[in-house]
């Protein structure tokens, strides 16, 4: 299921979050490093990871869908563990979930690269936009309300079925 040979190391694997789960108490994941997983989408405004519907976050006021921008910094990033470990049975677990309600898009041209299942390493940082998204951006994940701040891109693990 994961496309990275070394999520299989003996290593503690790294806890892992969904989008949503980020969603439900903003606040409290503020500076944390974390692995999230969920939809990867690369789109002309950037890279973001998401959900389409968070059940628990609708009555909260948080639109949907639940969007956190991917950014790339290795200078305010933290350092990645020297073995970037998961619990595949978790990482399938939470994916399981959020298939349930999210897809991937489907593109009449181009690459199929544009929506991929995904688990990023980073730390989370609440954007000081938080007020509800407008149509009008352009983009269904504009503003995210919050970001993910990543050494690269090789901290982006993408996910095979």
């Amino acid at each position: 299921m994961v496309s990275v040979a070394g999520l299989y190391a003996a290593d503690a694997p790294l806890p892992v979050v969904r989008v949503c789960e980020i969603m439900r108490d903003l606040p409290s994941y503020h500076g944390k490093v974390v692995a999230v997983v969920g939809r990867f989408s690369y789109r002309e405004p950037g890279r973001f990871l998401s959900e389409k519907v968070c059940d628990s976050t609708k009555s909260e006021g948080h639109p949907d869908p639940a969007a956190i921008q991917v950014l790339f910094d290795s200078k305010s990033a933290p350092k990645p563990p020297a073995v970037l470990s998961f619990d595949r049975s978790l990482v399938h677990k939470e994916l399981e979930l959020i298939r349930r309600e999210t897809s991937l898009a489907s593109f009449r041209f181009g690459s199929q690269d544009y929506d991929r299942w995904a688990v990023v390493y980073g730390r989370i940082e609440v954007s000081k936009e938080s007020s509800p998204r407008s149509k009008t951006l352009g983009s269904e994940f504009e503003p995210a309300p919050a970001k993910i701040i990543c050494a690269s891109g090789t901290m982006v693990v993408f996910l095979t079925d």
